[in-house]
């Protein structure tokens, strides 16, 4: 699901555009955000039991309900709940696709690594509520394996996910254009997609059942009757022991610091560690998942091995092997913890006691051979401590040393190692080393991450600064230079930084000496924005910009209205074609009072000019709309091209009494880059010469408003 932060806005449904299909069956809860227990600044979409407010649980049916009374209970108090869900389960036939990080929640764009798989499964996609990601629908089952991980989407691995039982999708109603509103049958495509993404099984030798253990008096196996594991056909991943046999593998487990627990899990079946208010003498479940996280760890993701070391312990039950739609609670449990984990264990693991001693180590022998040279040969192992260890071997090394020793040199290089070396942060986010660094570095670092994450394009280059497009509350599109705020907002979504404290790496914020240095560049490597549109447009070329999102070759940026249906627009229409479009257009505006017939010709010129107005190289003139008296229709007339244009009734600017407020108007409406600006209510003579130098130069200039940055917009 898309990782939504503390303070983020989220989609409402559309609860009168639920799929048909879902909406029949009892499979319903309502959601709400709650600070996760591992990073609060994260929310965590928790299902809630429509009836009486308290957890749901997505394998407890009696905590779920009709949709009737989820979409009710949702309704009466929006303040209790953000959101409804439908919980997929073993007694339905349908599956669901989470594709995270693919949508530009302002624009609309979908990345182009998603576009694939959303055209390959071609059923009901809906836009997930943060507005970042798209969850779909289909019907068919899936086959064994995994349900989460990341795919290839350019530099940034993509997160996915699929589903058909015991988990809830979000419900938004807000259908991806372009896409079926049906749910589709797909159980050939999905089995497809899921090899594509995960992998195909591969066949399993038989193995030799493992030595019995006797488990209340009577001898275990766990292996059906042809001598295969009853998991044979789970995938195999990278395994991380390389050589160890399965006893060295259980040995380096009960001698690791935390072997005292292994050892009880595994040897003993000693559940008493996880009681819980329900089950006072332990939770067996919850002690399985601990197993299976040390076994994962220890076997690095290798399903078969975790699957044959766990019936060999004292936690196997014949539950392990009991049917859970198309896998067993075994391959449940193995696949929860899987799902989660980024850490494994290889014959080269060393914690971080054993760094600080061979780090120090090395630098006794450094000194000891007088040999400044192998300072630097051992960068890697210096830049491994924490900042007092780092502190105390620097010192030793220049008390040895004295001047052979460039200290700039050595930190410059250990913040460079740190860099490189510096590990993923848990939610999957590159870190950026902000300690000991010059600022340039920090900023070329930042700013790559940003050009990184920048697909579907968020953002650009316009008049000189560094822009965003966002929707007001009203859900109109508009252009944004990006405030210090804003730009810290952004930097903290697709990176961590990371400074080395005495007790090692901790995360802090987006340090505000990037931010500003990043805001003050003369150019950044983001697409160039020249305005926005809320509808298809004609591209100078002559072909049509229908796909939402932002489109290179016109530097526009298309966002329309959610919920926006346009029909299909043939390539090469023909003469009923345009002889219907021009009897719709008519039907619009067909019984306003005009003077003459070119008068109307003008109005229809009017609103087509905003699909054509790209297609068009120069200037286009402003359109007078004049009335003999009030109470006639101008202001309804221009709302009806608006309505078309926008979807919406136009925003009315009054215009100012003097020239010097139409210059500061007409920048601050340039600025947000508005698809139209309507002057309402002009009296007199229309006399101003800045609008003037507006409507006949391509390019206006101006200061911006407040400073003294020159503004060149298009």
């Amino acid at each position: 699901m898309g990782v939504i932060h503390a303070g983020d806005t989220t989609l409402r449904p559309n609860l009168n555009n639920i799929a048909p299909g879902l909406i029949e069956r009892d499979q319903w809860v309502c959601w709400r955000l709650q600070p996760s227990k591992r990073d609060p600044s994260i929310l965590a979409k928790i299902p809630k039991n429509a009836r009486t407010g308290r957890n749901a649980s997505t394998t407890d049916p009696t905590t779920w309900n009709s949709f009737d009374v989820a979409a009710a209970a949702y309704r009466e108090s929006p303040t209790s709940y953000d959101g409804i869900g439908f919980v997929f389960s073993n007694d339905d036939d349908f599956a669901g696709l989470d594709l995270d990080g693919c949508r530009n929640p302002e624009t609309g764009e979908i990345a182009a690594w998603a576009w694939p798989i959303i055209k390959q499964l071609n059923t009901r996609t809906e836009i997930s509520p943060s507005g970042t990601g798209v969850k779909m629908f289909a019907r068919g089952s899936l086959p064994p394996g995994r349900r989460s991980g990341e795919i290839e989407a350019g530099d940034v691995p993509a997160k996915v996910e699929l589903y058909s039982d015991g988990r809830f999708f979000t419900v938004t109603g807000l259908c991806v254009p372009g896409t079926p509103e049906t749910i589709e049958e797909r159980a050939a495509k999905l089995h497809e997609l899921h090899a594509e993404i995960f992998g195909r099984p591969e066949p399993v030798a038989p193995m030799p059942a493992p030595t019995p253990v006797a488990l209340n008096g009577h001898p275990q196996t766990g292996h059906s009757q042809n001598g295969t594991s009853s998991m044979s056909t789970k995938l195999r991943y990278v395994t991380g022991p390389g050589d160890l046999t399965d006893d060295e593998l259980l040995e380096k487990a009960r001698s690791a610091m935390n072997g005292a627990h292994f050892t009880a899990l595994f040897n003993h079946g000693d559940v008493s560690g996880y009681q819980t208010k329900d089950r006072p003498t332990g939770d067996h479940s919850r002690a399985d998942m601990a197993l299976v996280g040390h076994l994962a760890f220890y076997t690095g993701r290798d399903t078969n091995r975790i699957d044959r070391l766990f019936r060999r312990s004292r936690l196997y039950r014949d539950k392990w092997d009991e049917r859970r739609g198309t896998t067993t609670y075994g391959g449940q449990t193995i696949d929860k913890v899987l799902s989660g984990r980024t850490e494994f264990w290889s014959p080269d693991y060393r914690s971080q006691s054993d760094h600080e001693d061979e780090a120090k180590t090395r630098v006794e022998e450094i000194v000891s051979a007088s040999a400044v040279e192998k300072v630097f040969d051992n960068i890697d192992v210096l830049a491994g401590l924490n900042l007092i260890d780092f502190a105390k071997a620097k010192a030793q090394l220049k008390q040895s040393f004295g001047k052979q020793l460039n200290l700039n040199d050595l930190e410059r290089a250990v913040a460079e190692a740190r860099r490189q070396t510096a590990r993923p942060s848990s939610t999957g986010l590159p870190n950026i080393v902000a300690h000991n660094r010059q600022l340039p570095e920090i900023t070329a670092e930042a700013i790559a991450m940003l050009e990184r994450a920048n697909d579907p394009p968020y953002l650009f280059v316009r008049g000189g600064m560094l822009t965003r497009v966002r929707r007001d509350e009203q859900g109109r599109p508009g252009v944004e230079s990006l405030s210090e705020p804003q730009l810290r907002r952004r930097l903290a979504r697709v990176a961590h930084y990371v400074a080395l404290t005495k007790n090692g790496e901790q995360q802090i914020p987006p340090p505000n000496e990037v931010v500003r240095d990043i805001l003050s560049l003369d150019r950044w490597p983001f697409p160039a924005l020249t305005n926005v549109t809320e509808a298809p447009v004609l591209r100078a070329d002559g072909t049509i910009l229908d796909q939402p999102g932002y489109d290179a070759s016109a530097s526009l940026v298309y966002a329309p209205p959610l919920g926006l249906t346009v029909a299909a627009i043939p390539e090469k229409p023909k003469a009923d074609d345009v002889k219907a479009a021009l009897e719709l257009l008519d039907e619009a505006i067909g019984d306003f009072p005009y003077t003459d017939a070119p008068s109307k010709a003008n109005l229809l010129g009017l609103m087509l000019t905003p699909v054509l107005r790209e297609a068009i190289a120069g200037q286009v003139p402003l359109a007078l709309i004049d009335k003999p008296k009030a109470g006639t229709g101008a202001s309804l007339l221009a709302d009806v091209v608006t309505m078309i244009t926008t979807g919406r009734n136009a925003a009315v600017m009054t215009m100012p009494n003097s020239d010097e407020e139409v210059r500061k108007k007409l920048t601050s409406v340039l600025l947000e880059g508005s698809t139209i600006v309507l002057l309402d209510n002009i009296e007199g003579t229309l006399k101003s010469p800045n609008l003037a130098a507006c409507l006949t130069s391509p390019i206006w200039k101006d200061r911006a408003l407040g400073g003294n940055t020159m503004l060149t917009l298009p």
